[in-house]
Protein backbone atom coordinates (compact mmCIF):
# COMPACT_ATOMS: atom_id res chain seq x y z
CA UNK A 1 0.00 0.00 0.00
CA UNK A 2 1.40 3.29 -1.14
CA UNK A 3 1.94 6.28 1.38
CA UNK A 4 -0.34 9.37 1.28
CA UNK A 5 1.35 12.39 -0.25
CA UNK A 6 -1.47 14.49 0.91
CA UNK A 7 0.37 17.19 -0.61
CA UNK A 8 0.81 15.91 -3.96
CA UNK A 9 -2.51 15.25 -4.22
CA UNK A 10 -3.61 18.65 -3.06
CA UNK A 11 -1.36 19.75 -6.03
CA UNK A 12 -2.75 17.80 -8.45
CA UNK A 13 -6.40 18.82 -7.59
CA UNK A 14 -4.92 22.28 -7.45
CA UNK A 15 -4.27 22.07 -11.59
CA UNK A 16 -7.80 20.36 -11.78
CA UNK A 17 -9.55 23.21 -10.37
CA UNK A 18 -7.63 26.14 -11.59
CA UNK A 19 -7.91 24.62 -15.62
CA UNK A 20 -4.06 23.70 -16.21
CA UNK A 21 -5.07 20.16 -16.27
CA UNK A 22 -7.94 19.82 -19.04
CA UNK A 23 -10.63 17.47 -18.30
CA UNK A 24 -14.04 17.06 -20.18
CA UNK A 25 -16.16 16.76 -17.74
CA UNK A 26 -17.16 19.68 -15.79
CA UNK A 27 -18.57 17.70 -12.97
CA UNK A 28 -15.06 16.17 -12.36
CA UNK A 29 -13.38 19.66 -12.37
CA UNK A 30 -15.76 20.32 -9.87
CA UNK A 31 -15.28 17.32 -7.49
CA UNK A 32 -11.42 18.04 -7.62
CA UNK A 33 -12.13 21.69 -6.54
CA UNK A 34 -14.38 19.95 -3.91
CA UNK A 35 -11.77 17.65 -2.92
CA UNK A 36 -9.08 20.72 -3.34
CA UNK A 37 -11.48 22.82 -0.68
CA UNK A 38 -11.61 20.08 2.17
CA UNK A 39 -7.67 19.78 1.99
CA UNK A 40 -7.51 23.55 2.48
CA UNK A 41 -10.46 23.64 5.21
CA UNK A 42 -8.67 20.68 7.29
CA UNK A 43 -4.90 22.31 6.52
CA UNK A 44 -4.36 18.69 4.90
CA UNK A 45 -1.08 18.33 2.86
CA UNK A 46 0.31 22.86 3.49
CA UNK A 47 -1.62 25.78 5.21
CA UNK A 48 -5.14 25.84 6.65
CA UNK A 49 -7.22 28.42 4.32
CA UNK A 50 -10.76 28.17 4.87
CA UNK A 51 -10.88 31.74 2.47
CA UNK A 52 -9.17 29.67 -0.46
CA UNK A 53 -11.78 26.67 0.59
CA UNK A 54 -14.51 28.87 -0.32
CA UNK A 55 -13.23 30.26 -3.65
CA UNK A 56 -12.85 26.55 -4.20
CA UNK A 57 -16.51 25.24 -3.15
CA UNK A 58 -17.85 27.92 -5.27
CA UNK A 59 -16.16 26.97 -7.79
CA UNK A 60 -17.30 23.11 -7.57
CA UNK A 61 -20.98 25.21 -6.81
CA UNK A 62 -21.13 26.53 -10.22
CA UNK A 63 -19.81 23.54 -11.84
CA UNK A 64 -22.93 21.66 -10.87
CA UNK A 65 -20.93 19.60 -8.22
CA UNK A 66 -23.81 19.22 -5.27
CA UNK A 67 -21.12 18.73 -2.37
CA UNK A 68 -19.40 21.87 -3.15
CA UNK A 69 -22.53 23.82 -2.87
CA UNK A 70 -23.21 21.88 0.60
CA UNK A 71 -19.83 22.39 1.98
CA UNK A 72 -19.68 26.24 1.04
CA UNK A 73 -22.97 26.79 2.38
CA UNK A 74 -21.46 25.65 5.57
CA UNK A 75 -18.48 27.88 5.69
CA UNK A 76 -21.18 30.52 5.70
CA UNK A 77 -22.85 29.42 7.88
CA UNK A 78 -20.24 28.93 10.80
CA UNK A 79 -18.63 31.59 9.41
CA UNK A 80 -14.81 29.71 8.41
CA UNK A 81 -12.94 31.61 5.91
CA UNK A 82 -14.99 34.55 5.78
CA UNK A 83 -18.30 36.58 7.54
CA UNK A 84 -21.22 34.15 8.66
CA UNK A 85 -24.51 34.84 6.76
CA UNK A 86 -26.77 32.46 7.41
CA UNK A 87 -28.91 33.37 4.17
CA UNK A 88 -26.06 32.90 1.78
CA UNK A 89 -25.64 29.58 3.80
CA UNK A 90 -29.47 28.41 3.04
CA UNK A 91 -28.68 29.86 -0.66
CA UNK A 92 -26.02 27.61 -1.40
CA UNK A 93 -27.62 24.18 0.79
CA UNK A 94 -30.57 25.25 -1.95
CA UNK A 95 -28.57 25.12 -4.96
CA UNK A 96 -26.67 21.71 -3.57
CA UNK A 97 -30.04 20.03 -3.03
CA UNK A 98 -31.32 21.45 -6.15
CA UNK A 99 -27.93 19.65 -7.74
CA UNK A 100 -28.50 15.93 -5.70
CA UNK A 101 -26.53 16.42 -2.78
CA UNK A 102 -28.87 14.58 0.05
CA UNK A 103 -26.65 15.92 2.79
CA UNK A 104 -27.27 19.63 1.22
CA UNK A 105 -30.84 18.57 1.44
CA UNK A 106 -30.49 18.10 5.31
CA UNK A 107 -28.73 21.48 5.64
CA UNK A 108 -31.26 22.95 4.19
CA UNK A 109 -34.26 21.23 6.15
CA UNK A 110 -32.37 21.82 9.44
CA UNK A 111 -32.69 25.75 8.39
CA UNK A 112 -35.84 25.81 7.53
CA UNK A 113 -37.26 23.75 9.90
CA UNK A 114 -35.80 26.38 12.67
CA UNK A 115 -36.17 29.47 10.26
CA UNK A 116 -32.96 30.58 9.86
CA UNK A 117 -31.45 32.41 6.94
CA UNK A 118 -35.41 32.84 5.74
CA UNK A 119 -38.55 32.26 6.72
CA UNK A 120 -39.35 28.58 9.03
CA UNK A 121 -41.10 25.98 7.01
CA UNK A 122 -41.60 23.31 8.88
CA UNK A 123 -43.61 21.21 6.32
CA UNK A 124 -41.28 21.51 3.53
CA UNK A 125 -38.26 20.77 5.88
CA UNK A 126 -40.06 17.62 7.28
CA UNK A 127 -40.10 16.43 3.18
CA UNK A 128 -36.61 17.60 2.73
CA UNK A 129 -35.69 15.33 5.44
CA UNK A 130 -37.36 12.80 4.62
CA UNK A 131 -35.99 12.54 1.28
CA UNK A 132 -32.29 13.06 2.86
CA UNK A 133 -33.23 9.72 5.01
CA UNK A 134 -34.14 7.88 1.78
CA UNK A 135 -31.21 8.70 -0.10
CA UNK A 136 -28.83 7.51 2.96
CA UNK A 137 -28.46 10.57 5.48
CA UNK A 138 -29.48 8.73 8.59
CA UNK A 139 -29.57 11.59 10.78
CA UNK A 140 -32.50 12.76 8.82
CA UNK A 141 -34.37 9.51 9.70
CA UNK A 142 -34.83 11.35 13.47
CA UNK A 143 -35.01 14.87 11.76
CA UNK A 144 -38.47 16.58 13.50
CA UNK A 145 -38.58 20.00 13.01
CA UNK A 146 -40.03 22.41 15.82
CA UNK A 147 -43.60 22.58 15.94
CA UNK A 148 -44.21 19.07 14.02
CA UNK A 149 -46.03 16.07 15.66
CA UNK A 150 -43.56 13.07 16.83
CA UNK A 151 -44.88 10.55 14.10
CA UNK A 152 -43.37 10.49 11.15
CA UNK A 153 -46.25 9.90 7.99
CA UNK A 154 -45.95 6.29 6.84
Amino acid sequence: CAAKDVGRARRLFARVCDGRWRLPDPLVVGAGCSSLGTLLRAGEGGVKDAGAARKRYRRACNLGYGAGCRDLAQLWFFGQGGARNPVRARQYFRRGCDKASPRACFGLALMMGAGMGGARDSARAQLLADAACRDGVKRACRYKPPGRDKKRPR
